[in-house]
């Protein structure tokens, strides 16, 4: 067990061992001339230890020369270290985590520093594709990871050099854009599972040193590695294609437009949720003897619509069976997955067809103008950053109940066409310039000052938000019998604005020491109009003569940077910082019946923090490398936590402030090399504990606890990667043969936002560890032609990525594990 004295010793010397790495003796970069007559030794991955340029800061500058902490992984790197999604790129950032999000995996749920979401609310931290925020639709991110240049991740309170305000960081995907040379590649994936994968993209120059092109696709299809044990339909699956279309416009030195215009199509099987808990004595309704609620409620309920008496203890016994039946399903399901093997959780029971479909669309333009040096304000640039997308026909079918019958399945996306869920025009699709983004920059640089201005506005407008349809205790509720309903109330005239004004500016005040002050001010509205519904035979529409709600939310908040730093030497860089980020507030989602818990709006989140890092490049003997260590203590008010309340016979979700909290941590990154060995150790430790959450929660079993012991969410206390890659041959007649292993492990973590409702508490993920291997043959016999076997996971070992707590709503527990085993071969052409 991982105490927190172990806690903080770990934390003592991990600090003492980062201090040691950078004390290191330093030689000159350049290695000793060898003999003339002496062959030259093949240096692996020379490559890693070139210049690496980042953009954190909104200027291209050496990652070493940049005060604040960021883990890179450049287009060679992503390749090489087989990062073919977020949840990869955790286990190469410290201090990074993902949790599967809305208990799907293609939801990926980023925290960084403690900092995330809570379901409802708006993220902590934000990524960007080519500069522009993300949009995470109802089929989760459209983010396909092929033909990228970089991804970049940024640590920290972010907001007066970014678009959207942040408390916990940036992660910045950057694709691949056109340039002046032709050139492209195609590349084939086979593996298990029935794994097929064609990536390929091309470069046209069309107009010498003025116009290119590049177009760039993916397709992948993937059998799944679970299965439905009731209708046998493969889940966890994959079936998508995507696309990426750009030109550059470059008609004057002084004048640049680049546009990009990416989509995506998916139709998917839903991610399999195993049951982990059941408890029917959580939930009233599951309590059908001859005094218990569910009897009770369905005895008045069968009363009142049925018109002839006689046939009242039939309409009983007919739903009371329903109630019955399913419980004793759930019983039956939670003891199988108990008592089988770890690959029980690959087989679940579904009640419907599970799907994922629809096709999202992204079209974003950046101009850029260089006027020239101007007096004063230095080198000018002025850019402006645009982004809309849109969603045609897009919806799903999940199960997050673990049940075969009707219970706990989201339905989202769909009208009620006649009963019967369907993707409709309006339901499912969204339109260009209903929600945009656009950021409009104004910088300078001279010789000792850099200077950046900005403003930031954020779009959202919906006529319509349906709501979600979520069947229960297998209709037993429903009128007439099987009729579905949607969850809350229609949400009409949506209008949702972010905006920000920002600045930052930079100053070298005495050689080798600069000083940085930041400041943004942001105000955000949200606006909408809500009604109870009726399901027509055309859909559900606003209830005839319903009261409509209108619902407004204004705030404004500020946030700032200021940091200071120093580069001692010409290898070392030491910096301190001082923060502050903040995470908007919004709107809940209305309750379809009066409920005394409901709270109508939420507060933003802040946070402020204190850092202080260095950066050091260095060189002992034939050692080489890059020692990077960033120490943090944050200052989190007005958390954002996610409540469960019951509303009539079912149960909606809010978002409520009830938290504060102090976090501290270090993360080391280290890129150590000799001759063809390259040896990389990442680590990160983070401390973090509530040191206010009022009230108390009490578990489905009665037992009641202080609020203020929840674990911290998505949060291990300790994290890390060995990562060890050898350059086997170096033969420009064979080609150049690599092996590389990445250890990944990371202690307990909270996937659980209401662990402590459950008893045994089985949100709370343990330790482990996750090996990657890789086999690269790059330029095979001197052709342009590389090749790569791997092996991914390769203990097989199975663990949660993310739950589903309903237990004090429908009473059961869900979870999202990790994939299995995954095993194939790449290869790819160059042109």
């Amino acid at each position: 067990m991982i105490t927190r004295a172990n806690s903080r010793k770990a934390f003592l010397l991990s600090a003492s061992a980062a201090a040691t790495c950078l004390g290191l003796p330093v030689q000159a970069q350049d290695s000793p001339q060898a003999p003339q007559d002496a062959l030259p030794v093949p240096q692996a991955s020379d490559r890693q230890f070139g210049e690496i340029i980042v953009t954190a800061r909104k200027r291209a500058e050496s990652l070493q020369d940049v005060p604040v902490a960021v883990t890179v992984i450049d287009s060679d790197a992503l390749r090489e270290k087989n990062v073919q999604n977020f949840y990869d790129v955790a286990t190469e950032a410290p201090g990074l985590s993902i949790r599967a999000a809305n208990a799907q995996r293609n939801s990926p749920d980023f925290f960084i520093r403690g900092q995330g979401s809570t379901f409802g609310s708006g993220p902590g931290v934000v990524t960007y594709f080519a500069e522009a925020p993300t949009y995470f639709s109802i089929l989760g991110s459209n983010l396909q990871f092929y033909d990228l240049e970089s991804v970049q991740v940024l640590k920290g309170p972010q907001g007066t050099l970014f678009g959207r305000s942040s408390t916990g960081g940036a992660v910045l995907v950057t694709p691949a854009k056109p340039d002046d040379e032709f050139g492209g590649f195609v590349e084939g994936r086979i593996g298990n599972f029935g794994m097929r994968e064609l990536t390929g993209a091309v470069n046209l120059p069309l107009v010498e040193d003025v116009l290119s092109f590049r177009a760039a696709g993916n397709f992948v299809r993937s059998d799944g590695f679970s299965r439905s044990t009731t209708t046998g339909q493969r889940l966890d699956d994959r079936r998508r294609e995507s696309y990426r279309l750009s030109l550059m416009f470059t008609p004057a030195p002084a004048f640049e437009n680049y546009t990009l215009f990416y989509g995506e199509h998916i139709d998917e099987a839903a991610t399999a949720l195993p049951l982990l808990s059941f408890y029917p004595g959580a939930v009233p309704f599951f309590d059908t003897s001859a005094t218990g609620a569910g009897r009770l409620t369905v005895a008045g309920l069968c009363g009142a619509i049925t018109p002839d008496p006689a046939n009242v203890p039939n309409c009983i016994n007919t739903r009371v069976g329903r109630i019955d039946d399913l419980r004793n399903a759930l019983i039956s399901e939670q003891n199988r997955i108990r008592n089988g093997d770890e690959d029980e959780v690959r087989r679940v029971p579904t009640a419907y067809e599970n799907y994922f479909r629809g096709t999202t669309q992204t079209l974003l333009n950046t101009t850029t103008i260089r006027p020239g040096e101007l007096p004063v304000l230095g080198d000018i640039t002025i850019k402006n950053i645009f982004s809309t997308g849109r969603v045609l026909k897009g919806g799903s079918v999940r199960e997050i109940g673990g049940s075969p019958f009707p219970h706990g399945q989201p339905i989202n996306g769909h009208d009620l066409i006649n009963g019967v869920p369907t993707i409709t025009s309006q339901s499912g699709s969204t339109k260009f310039f209903d929600q945009y983004t656009n950021e409009v920059q104004l910088g300078g640089e001279t010789d000792r000052v850099s200077w950046l201005l900005g403003y930031y506005r954020e779009v959202d407008r919906r006529d319509r938000n349906y709501p979600p349809i979520f069947p229960t205790f297998n209709n037993a509720f429903t009128i007439p019998l099987d009729a579905l309903a949607p969850l809350s109330q229609l949400t009409l005239d949506t209008n949702n604005k972010d905006t920000g004004f920002f600045g930052q500016i930079t100053a070298e005040v005495v050689d080798n020491l600069s000083i940085t002050a930041g400041y943004r001010k942001s105000k955000t509205t949200r606006s909408s109009v809500t009604v109870n519904t009726v399901v027509t035979p055309d859909g559900i529409e606003p209830l005839p003569g319903a009261v409509r709600n209108i619902r407004n939310l204004r705030e404004k908040v500020d946030s700032y940077t200021f940091s200071v730093d120093w580069e001692a030497t010409p290898d070392l860089l030491i910096y301190a910082a001082h923060r502050k980020g903040y995470k908007p507030g919004g709107l809940n989602l209305v309750p379809p019946v009066i409920t005394p818990q409901y709270v109508d709006q939420y507060e933003p989140e802040t946070l402020k923090d204190i850092e202080i890092g260095a950066k050091y490049t260095w060189q002992a003997g034939e050692v080489r490398g890059r020692s990077n260590l960033a120490l943090y203590h944050q200052w989190y008010s007005g958390i954002q936590r996610n409540e469960t309340i019951t509303a009539g016979t079912g149960v909606v979700t809010q978002v409520n402030n009830i938290a504060e909290a102090k976090i501290k941590g270090l993360e080391i990154e280290n890129l150590i090399q000799l001759d063809r060995w390259t040896l990389t150790l990442n680590y990160a430790y983070i401390d973090a504990g509530y040191s206010e959450y009022p009230g108390t929660i009490t578990d489905v079993l009665g037992n009641t606890f202080d609020r203020i012991d929840t674990p911290f969410s998505g949060t291990p206390e300790h994290q890390g990667t060995i990562a060890l890659s050898y350059l086997a041959i170096s033969n420009s007649g064979i080609g150049d043969v690599t092996l590389r292993g990445d250890l990944y492990f990371q202690s307990k973590v909270n996937l659980d936002d209401e662990l402590l409702r459950d008893p045994e508490q089985l949100g709370l993920q343990s330790g482990y560890a996750n090996l990657n291997l890789r086999i690269d043959w790059a330029d095979i016999l001197g052709t342009t032609f590389d090749a790569a076997l791997f092996v991914n996971n390769v203990t097989d070992h199975t663990h949660l990525v993310g739950t589903s707590n309903l237990l004090n709503a429908i009473g059961t527990l869900t979870g999202v594990y990790n994939e299995p085993r995954t095993y194939g071969a790449e290869l790819r052409y160059r042109f």
